[in-house]
């Protein structure tokens, strides 16, 4: 058994910080990763604005979701509209895919956190709890899928056919066509 100024001692020093708490200092694995995802986002970005349209139709394939069923995928709209946003045509963008236009900003604010962790060598976002993203990982795979089935169903109705194969077999099926 210890004294009583044993406990006292136990007490007063410091909690030690988390390795996860915002202002923790990030180690240099850390930092690499992400300078590298960083400089990965970048070579994209300035390999959709600067090359010319016969080069870029090369890397960016037509969906697969879309030529196996006739209908648009959650994200069809997508890259034309990343490709938009990066020429400073929001508009367009936004009347491609919303859904797409929300998770790029959603993306850019996430790119400037991890530029400002890297600059300061620092956290400044928290940590999150395992559960919190387990949750927000299934609320996002079902909002995923809702967004799927309206932005079918509405290309369907306004019979848009930048988005739908009316010739598709399985389009000419579901609209009795």
């Amino acid at each position: 058994m210890g004294s009583p100024h044993d406990n006292e001692a136990e007490a007063t020093q410091p909690t030690p910080r988390l390795p996860t708490a915002i202002g923790a200092p990030l180690s240099s694995n850390s930092r690499w990763g992400r300078m590298g995802f960083l400089t990965l986002l970048g070579v994209i970005a300035a390999l959709l604005i600067f090359l010319p349209p016969p080069l870029r139709d090369i890397i960016l394939r037509p969906c697969t979701f879309h030529s196996l069923v006739g209908l648009p995928c959650a994200m069809c709209g997508g890259t034309r509209a990343l490709f938009a946003i990066l020429h400073g045509d929001f508009v367009y963008a936004w009347s491609l895919n919303p859904a797409a236009v929300l998770l790029i900003a959603a993306t850019a604010i996430v790119c400037t956190i991890v530029f400002i962790e890297v600059a300061v060598g620092r956290r400044v976002c928290p940590y999150i709890a395992p559960r919190i993203r387990t949750a927000f990982g299934i609320g996002f795979c079902i909002a995923l899928v809702a967004w799927t089935v309206f932005h079918a169903w509405s290309a369907c109705v306004h019979h848009n056919e930048d988005l739908v194969d009316f010739h598709h077999p399985v389009v000419r099926w579901l609209t009795k066509q």
